[in-house]
């Protein structure tokens, strides 16, 4: 079993979200975030990385999914609307994410009132991919 586990990781490795990506996804700095036009549509949500191997802690103190959690807030915010978190289990109407990134492509899974949509793209650069992954789901799951 101990054989297969580090096969399973040898060949996951390459795919693995790593500092790379987590550099460009952190690229552009906070303080250049537009305003939020009064009125904006309020998009809740909750996300999911997944992260194979042992990638829980990359670079900081922070969990690497809150930092990516920043990068989509960002993102969420250049495109006009305003991002809140929900935590898992609350009570409030919510759209589900999970992102995969893999070596070849990103993949974002979104899910709301049992529906779900799979959105692919090309995995680098990183930033792009997901900013465009987000575009599309935006269209399909409107605030």
């Amino acid at each position: 079993m101990k054989q297969l586990s580090a096969l399973i990781l040898a060949l996951t490795a390459p795919a693995c979200l790593g500092p790379p990506y987590d550099a460009d996804l952190r690229g552009a700095p906070s303080a250049s975030l537009p305003q939020i036009p009064p009125g904006a549509s309020v998009f809740r949500y909750e996300l999911v990385v997944v992260v194979p191997g042992e990638q829980a802690r990359l670079g900081g103190a922070e969990a690497f999914s809150d930092r990516v959690a920043v990068a989509v807030d960002d993102l969420l915010v250049r495109r006009g609307v305003s991002p809140q978190r929900s935590a898992a289990g609350a009570d409030v109407a919510r759209v589900h994410l999970t992102l995969i990134h893999g070596a070849s492509r990103t993949e974002l899974w979104a899910e709301r009132d049992g529906l779900r949509k799979t959105y692919t793209d090309l995995a680098n650069p990183p930033r792009r991919s997901l900013d465009e992954l987000l575009g599309r789901m935006l269209a399909s799951f409107r605030p």
